[in-house]
């Protein structure tokens, strides 16, 4: 059986917080990605210092968490280009990335928060590349 918590579970009736991940996080969160049955090597953050060191994106790492227990994980870059302005993508240079979730309220909020903070950087698009189609998300689609 796979532990998809990072911490003791914390009650259902235990808030929602979604918010950006700092340092004191980063182990918690490649835990929860390992244990997540959707998550992919691509939402791990040996692949953030990658690209940010290469290619010099701005990562914005979104991480939800019902008590001390993170349920969703959703990793961003800010790319800015000549061509296209600037986008949010959820995982540059790598097939996969999207929402990582054990509960379909965080994937929700993760989402929410993202277009919130798409709409407020005024960005021309935000992309999020699923290896498994999410589930109850009315987002528009396209299939690769």
């Amino acid at each position: 059986m796979i532990e998809l918590a990072t911490a003791p579970i914390a009650p259902a009736s235990a808030p929602l917080v979604v918010e950006q991940l700092t340092a004191a996080g980063y182990a918690a969160w490649d835990a929860f990605v390992r244990g997540a049955p959707t998550g992919t090597p691509f939402h791990l953050l040996a692949w953030r210092r990658a690209v940010e060191r290469v290619f010099g994106h701005e990562p914005l790492y979104l991480v939800a968490r019902r008590g001390e227990s993170i349920v969703g994980a959703l990793p961003l870059f800010q790319i800015r280009s000549p061509f296209v302005g600037r986008n949010l993508l959820s995982v540059p240079y790598a097939v996969y990335g999207g929402i990582v979730a054990v509960e379909d309220e965080a994937a929700r909020a993760l989402l929410a928060e993202a277009s919130k903070i798409a709409h407020a950087e005024r960005v021309g698009c935000m992309e999020l590349r699923y290896l498994h189609e999410p589930q109850g998300d009315d987002a528009p689609t396209t299939d690769l």
